[in-house]
Order: C-alpha cells, then structure tokens, then sequence
C-alpha cells in the first residue's frame, strides 16, 4: 500500500471511529454498546497496524538506483539526496520538473548542496523526509 492509499485508509477508519462513536452515545442496550465498542477497538487496532506500515514508508531506505527512478518525469515524485537523507522536492517551486539551477532530481547532491549553499541546512527545513541513501 503506498502512501496515498494509507492516507485515505488512514482517514476511513477515523471516520468509522468517530461514526461508532456517536452510535454509542445513542444506544441503551447493553448487548448492542459490547458490539459497537468491540468495533471501535477494531478499528483503533487497524488504524495502529496502518500507522506502523506508513512509519515504515517514511523511513524507507533508497540504494542509488531505487533514487534514481525518483527523477520528477514521467509523473514520479521528485526525490533529492543530501547528507544521506532523502526529500522530497516535487512541490517545491524551485524544483520545478525535477531540476533546480542544472541539478536533476533522482540522486546523490550532497555536492551539489555544499557548492551552492556551504552546508546551510535551513535550505532543507520544509521538504518532507521520505527516507534514508543506502551506503
């Protein structure tokens, strides 16, 4: 499941949650409120197995190669590695199309990085971590 499909799984379970909820509010009979509270913890359990997958999305580790498909064409998100981390820059308006003053997204520009910006970190601070460059 991708990032995008967690997202709205993510969000259909709260809703269930907070619908389940509500029912609870209104119901008197004992029998039904077991069943509804059993569904609440249901849904709570799926929403924690979902969070864990979504954990592990975010710390995904990249090889080189995987980066390299990460270039902003095509429709793919555009992907930078710097210092080891990789972010994502495909909504950043200066990386438009993938490509930012003749870098190309899809790679390795810790060199890049340190030429133009001489390790000022702050030029990274808004951009979403999406993982790790494997060594």
């Amino acid at each position: 499941m991708d990032k995008e499909e967690l997202s709205v799984e993510l969000k259909e379970c709260y809703k269930n949650i907070f619908n389940l909820k509500n029912m609870l509010n209104f119901t008197q009979c004992p029998i039904k409120r077991m069943q509804i509270e059993d569904e609440i913890l249901f849904e709570i359990n799926k929403t924690l197995y979902m969070l864990e997958d979504y954990t592990k999305y975010r710390q995904r580790e990249f090889t080189i190669e995987e980066l390299s498909k990460y270039d902003g064409s095509l429709g793919n998100p555009a992907y930078i590695a710097v210092y080891g981390i990789v972010y994502d820059v495909s909504n950043s308006p200066v990386w438009g199309g993938g490509t930012h003053f003749g870098a190309t997204a899809g790679g390795d520009l810790t060199s890049q990085f340190e030429k133009c910006h001489k390790r000022d970190l702050s030029k990274l601070k808004n951009l979403p971590i999406v993982g790790t460059l494997k060594v």
